[in-house]
């Protein structure tokens, strides 16, 4: 639940069936409910249907698309990226991380800067 009071899910755009289900058992375990989608129709279905807390985007095609989606709705989101070679960058803006234990701290301080911006 967030500040506010909502229940608002996590968003995994992942299209390997192993990340997922590692990247669903983290993110559910420590921050709450997950949404998963394989690729830029399900992630927009989502962005849709659910109130997002964050994402994690594992690099695939689309994912500058649904990046640039939730920039512009101003849901905070990494990008797991695992031929990244250091740990954790910023790039144009855009958090990216290079191993999955990354993931939930990277999310957490995500939103609390988010929650800063919007008081």
């Amino acid at each position: 639940m967030d500040v506010d009071g909502k229940n608002r899910a996590f968003l995994i755009m992942c299209d390997d069936v192993q990340t997922t289900n590692l990247l669903v058992a983290l993110v559910q375990k420590a921050l709450g409910d997950v949404v998963h989608a394989p690729n830029l129709l399900g992630a927009l279905r989502h962005i849709g249907q659910c109130e997002l807390a964050a994402a994690v985007l594992v690099r695939q095609p689309d994912t500058a698309a649904i990046a640039a989606e939730l920039h512009a709705i101003g849901i905070p989101f990494c990008v797991l990226d695992k031929a990244s070679t250091a740990p954790v960058t910023v790039s144009a803006g855009v958090v990216v991380i290079s191993d999955e234990d990354l993931v939930v701290p990277t999310l957490r301080e995500l939103m609390a800067r988010n929650r800063k911006k919007w008081p």
